[in-house]
Formats: structure tokens, C-alpha cells, sequence
């Protein structure tokens, strides 16, 4: 009695590299020279409050 495995030859891409690898790339030189956004910094003390409790 002989026994054959029966498995992927390959291993599969985890999922954020999948999605990064099947992504649409950036052709235009517009696109690939453009940074990412850059957000400015927030103080914890001086933001506005998430939720305000109105009644109990």
C-alpha cells in the first residue's frame, strides 16, 4: 500500500502582499512622483471631543 501527498507546489501570497502585488501600478511619471498626503499633527489636549453625553 503505498500513500501519495497530494499538495501545492508552491506556497500562496499572505494577504496584504497578494493585494499589494495585484494593485494597478503607477505608469504616468504625474503619478509616480506624487507623495503621500501629509496630515497635520492633532494635540490630544486640544482636540474636539469624540462623544458628548447629552442625559443619563
Amino acid at each position: 500500500m503505498t500513500f501519495t501527498v497530494k499538495a501545492a507546489r508552491h506556497v500562496r501570497k499572505k494577504a496584504t502582499k497578494g493585494h499589494t502585488d495585484t494593485r494597478p501600478k503607477k505608469h504616468r511619471p504625474s503619478d509616480r512622483n506624487r507623495k503621500a498626503v501629509e496630515y497635520p499633527t492633532v494635540d490630544p489636549a486640544t482636540a474636539p471631543a469624540v462623544m458628548t453625553v447629552v442625559s443619563k
